[in-house]
């Protein structure tokens, strides 16, 4: 393997490490916010809100959607992702 393909795959692997990093501090963040607000309390409120979350949620999709096409189109053409593609990060 040639230089350029080495330094390829070591940035892969750090992006792929860093991915994973990210989403395990994520996961832990949450768990550490609802037990410092209070589980219960937590469960409380969601059960209080119930089918109302999935409004919020919908709500909340459509300009996460909008900001990942406009992120999309920032990227040379060459190496812009397809719109109907959906490729796993954590593949090689």
């Amino acid at each position: 393997m040639h230089e350029a393909g080495r330094a390829a795959a070591h940035r892969s692997w750090i992006i792929r490490a860093s991915l994973i990093i990210a989403a395990v501090l994520g996961f832990l963040l949450v768990v550490y916010l609802i037990i410092a607000s209070g589980a219960a309390q937590v469960a409380h409120a969601m059960l209080v809100v119930g089918w109302g979350l999935i409004p919020i949620t919908l709500f909340h999709l459509i300009p996460l959607l909008f900001s990942g096409l406009s992120w999309r189109e920032l990227l040379p053409t060459a190496s812009r992702p397809d719109r109907h593609c959906h490729r796993d990060p954590l593949d090689p």
